[in-house]
């Protein structure tokens, strides 16, 4: 877990907080806002905390920030644990690093790895970059090709109503598609299951594109007609020592806010004092705690939100239960480059499911030593 008290040093004018729930605008005008962070997610929250001039306490459960985020050196070789590269178009990310003192550590992709790769039939296939890559590849039969360029014919769904990534790529591109090309780019980027997962949460602008112009293929060609540009251009970058420098980084930037080893035991509404909404109990390592707050932000796994939020919302709690996530290995080799034939051309080689493995445990293979220095291991 993790909680902040202090106030920005160097404030942001007109920075809004994204990162909070919109339905909850009456906390923003609140002071004291406790965050907990545990082992997912959420770590630039307390930044934007600060940034509004909020006095906010991080509680770490760990002795290090981060969570499963972990960076290290091993004979040569450059180890990340889990995240290892950061896909961005947000420039608040950008804003972030700024303000944090690691934008010169950002490190970014190749030029010559501009390829990527999926398995069919038992060999790596270049991923088609153009009309002509399209028409040459054989990562379609000819029958999902024609099937893929009828998108624009068929009609789009009732506004309002979500459905799975799954159904609706099926719908909009075939069986092929999705087969071939989404499941396994969901697998390796998202290690979810297409089929479990809301098109609208996932992949908003793929539903608004839908909505606005009945077809995302129609869509996408005349935004680039029109030079549609986004605030900020999308860029894959990671960090000279591994993706821990960011947390690292955002934990000294928070100071004596940020508190580890500190486990949260209990949130309860507070009822004695209408100053602060809520108490929380917490177990430090020499000692326990309560702290009082008036909002607290909850990004643990689902199972341990569950226990925390029970006493407060019995509703919430069951279905912070019900979440499901999706087994994952990570394994790492490493090689000398004289001894790979392959180019390294590319930032991954992704394998579908009906290549003959379990694609949420074998999609997504990166060669990071495309990426910067001493990044020669496979995720």
């Amino acid at each position: 877990i993790n909680l902040f008290v202090n106030s920005a040093d160097k404030p942001l004018p007109g920075k809004e907080l994204r990162m909070l729930p919109t339905r909850f605008p009456h906390l923003l005008q609140e002071r004291g806002i406790l965050r907990k962070l545990d082992h997912t997610g959420g770590k630039s929250r307390p930044f934007w905390l600060l940034q509004k001039g909020m006095e906010t306490i991080v509680l770490e459960q760990t002795h290090r920030p981060g969570g499963i985020i972990r960076s290290e050196g091993a004979d040569g070789f450059l180890v990340d644990y889990a995240a290892n590269c950061l896909l961005n178009y947000l420039p608040e990310v950008n804003t972030l690093c700024d303000v944090v003192g690691v934008r010169d550590e950002q490190i970014y992709r190749s030029e010559a790895a501009r390829n990527r790769y999926l398995l069919k039939n038992g060999r790596p296939v270049r991923f088609p970059r153009g009309p002509l890559g399209f028409v040459r590849t054989n990562l379609w039969s000819i029958k999902g090709k024609v099937r893929l360029l009828s998108e624009p014919l068929i009609p789009r769904a009732k506004s309002g109503e979500d459905e799975t990534v799954s159904h609706f790529v099926r719908r909009r591109f075939g069986r092929e598609t999705l087969d071939y090309i989404v499941e396994p780019f969901v697998g390796g980027s998202y290690a979810g299951n297409p089929s479990q997962m809301s098109l609208k949460s996932t992949f908003p602008m793929l539903y608004a594109l839908e909505q606005r112009y009945g077809s995302l293929i129609i869509g996408a060609v005349l935004k680039r007609l029109r030079g549609s540009r986004a605030s900020c251009p999308m860029h894959l970058f990671s960090f000279r020592e591994g993706m821990e420098t960011l947390p690292r980084a955002l934990s000294q930037y928070l100071g004596n806010s940020f508190i580890p080893n500190s486990r949260v035991m209990e949130i309860r509404v507070n009822e004695t004092n209408e100053s602060y909404h809520f108490q929380i109990r917490v177990a430090g390592s020499s000692q326990h705690t309560t702290y009082n707050a008036n909002a607290v932000v909850i990004a643990t796994p689902g199972m341990d939100a569950a226990k925390l939020i029970h006493p407060i919302n019995q509703e919430t709690s069951k279905m912070l239960e019900g979440i499901e996530y999706s087994p994952m290995a990570v394994v790492y080799t490493g090689f000398k480059r004289d001894s790979v034939r392959h180019p390294l051309d590319g930032i991954g080689c992704m394998i579908p499911s009906k290549e003959g493995g379990a694609f949420l445990v074998h999609s997504g293979a990166l060669p990071s030593s495309v990426r910067g220095p001493r990044r020669v291991w496979w995720h």
